[in-house]
């Protein structure tokens, strides 16, 4: 059943179970014949019926009701949840004969029955909405936070009676922790079509807005509630970049390479960085720490130990090693847009998956169909503003990622790492030279902080590769000189904001704080103030500082 209240309500003539349809007539008939056990199954969306009977019948083996008598292998998870107090096991005929009679009945009206339902505004459709879903949704937090997301999406501030109203059918309901979520939920996270889907997915009922029901997909809805003036985005709104010019939150960065090449190397300095709390350095690039991190990969365990020990990971990492092979693509699905809710629910900052081919449900990677397919249900991630790193196997002729170019054209940062090239004196071309520890690391993007190629040397005896030469850290390099020029020229100390302006938008405001906060952290320069807003932080030199010797 996906709607346990049909039972007490004339509002629907049908409900959806996996295998068809049955009536609500239908399901009390065979209640209240059996008049044994009955319990609610562990989804929460069907009744198991155990009663004992005398008959020697040929059963069905499809349709709907389901039944069983021994003879076939058949697990059911018996969940204690009894159902309207069927809670002793009788013996009926009656019941059972009436099964099969349902069961084999072919008219038209056994048709599934997928209604739907026009109201005239979107607070009436959200109210409406509310009343469908299912209990699992309000008891499941990830499914009562995806619930919350909609209703703030779709009515702002002017839902929290309707969410808070709902969230009270719930045993844990707490009115502390439900205030606490809803404060923290963007206004564009989920949106009310999404709200609909869950609906139509509970009930088979389809919510629509507007004056008749006739024809429509909700398509058009979800585009205008998507829709917005292009002078309305806030002019402090930029990239959060996690690594400035590699990996941000809520993009989706691909980095690929040839097998046993060393990702999984350079990966282990990235998460050491994002993973201390105190920050570090990736490649001389400044990040902050205290990150929390979801790694789904194919390495074993003792991979992963021997790497934590080795350079010494600490801090807020979760490993699933092999938690699943190659799901179908319904299934690929449902688990991004779960796991998203999670990972948003949960306050985690970077997932990272590794490697691609190995998950993901495409059966050929060099097909664009499959890929698209495949890699489309990645976006739930994005739009939660959890930042994305996958893994890909690179093409052995040329480094780059192997199969359809779909896979790099649906990333919005990718990273070719790669042997360099030498030249070969037997045929004067040019090969890769796989004998050598160095790497080169291409980056393109959709972003201008991501450009040119970064020359990476392996030293020997700290096993970590370390920046050699490159564009991006060229210009990262001037733009911190002429950072600490500008700090140094001022006749005052001078504030965030008046060193944006002064930067003439040569950089962005996340990554001005990524650069003062390395400048404080090398004494280059001192911030004081309490970096509110009555009293920001205000930067100035350290007395006495050689600004020629300064390591930038």
């Amino acid at each position: 059943l996906n709607h346990l209240n049909t039972f007490k309500s004339n509002r629907f003539k049908r409900v959806r179970i996996s295998q068809g349809s049955l009536s609500a007539t239908d399901i009390r008939e065979l209640v209240n014949l059996a008049n044994s056990y009955t319990e609610v199954s562990m989804s929460g969306k069907g009744l198991h019926i155990f009663l004992q009977s005398e008959l020697d019948v040929s059963l069905p083996t499809t349709g709907s009701p389901e039944i069983y008598d021994g003879s076939r292998a058949r697990f059911i998870v018996v969940t204690g949840n009894c159902f309207e107090g069927h809670d002793e096991l009788r013996t009926s005929d009656e019941a059972v004969l009436k099964a099969i009679e349902i069961c084999q009945t072919k008219s038209d009206d056994r048709v599934i029955v997928e209604a739907s339902h026009v109201v005239s505004s979107e607070r009436e459709a959200v109210k409406f909405a509310l009343d469908l879903l299912d209990q699992r949704r309000c008891d499941d937090r990830s499914e009562w936070f995806r619930v919350l997301s909609a209703v703030k999406s779709t009515l702002g501030q002017d839902g929290w009676d309707l969410a808070d109203g709902w969230s009270k059918g719930s045993d844990s309901y707490e009115i502390v922790e439900n205030i606490k979520t809803w404060d923290s939920i963007r206004e564009d996270e989920i949106l009310l079509g999404s709200l609909f889907l869950m609906v139509k997915e509970d009930t088979g009922i389809q919510i629509k807005i507007g004056k008749d029901s006739a024809g429509g997909t909700g398509l058009l809805h979800l585009l205008e509630a998507s829709m917005f003036p292009i002078g309305d985005i806030p002019g402090n709104v930029d990239v959060d970049w996690l690594v400035e010019g590699l990996i941000a939150r809520g993009h989706h960065t691909l980095i690929s390479g040839r097998e046993k090449s060393g990702k999984s190397t350079l990966i282990g300095e990235l998460l050491k960085a994002l993973l201390d709390p105190k920050g570090g350095e990736f490649l001389d690039i400044p990040v902050e720490g205290g990150k929390k991190v979801l790694v789904i990969t194919e390495e074993s365990p003792v991979q992963w130990k021997r790497r934590r020990d080795k350079i010494e990971l600490e801090g807020e990492l979760y490993v699933c090693s092999h938690p699943f092979g190659k799901p179908s693509k319904q299934d690929w699905k449902e688990f991004c847009d779960e796991l998203a809710l999670k990972l948003k629910a949960e306050n985690y900052d970077l997932l990272v998956i590794d490697p691609l081919a190995y998950f993901l449900p495409w059966k050929d990677e060099n097909s664009s169909t499959e890929v698209t397919m495949s890699m489309t249900p990645l976006d739930a991630f994005k739009k939660l503003g959890i930042a994305l790193l996958t893994c890909h196997h690179g093409n052995k002729s040329s480094g780059v990622a192997r199969g359809s170019t779909a896979i790099t054209s649906m990333t919005d940062i990718n990273l070719d790492f790669a042997y360099p090239r030498k030249k070969v004196s037997s045929d004067d071309q040019d090969r890769f030279d796989t004998d050598t520890p160095n790497r080169i690391l291409k980056c393109e993007g959709r972003f201008s902080e991501v450009s040119g190629s970064l020359s990476l040397g392996f030293n020997d005896l700290s096993e970590t590769y370390e920046l050699r030469e490159g564009a991006p850290q060229k210009a990262k390099n001037e733009n911190k000189h002429k950072l600490v020029k500008i700090i140094n020229n001022a006749s005052e100390p001078v504030t965030k904001l008046d060193l944006l302006e002064m930067m003439d938008d040569l950089i962005s405001e996340p990554t001005l704080r990524r650069y003062l906060i390395q400048l404080v952290k090398d004494e280059v320069v001192k911030g004081t103030g309490e970096g509110n807003q009555s009293d920001p932080y205000k930067y100035e030199i350290i007395k006495d500082k050689n600004l020629d010797d300064l390591p930038i």
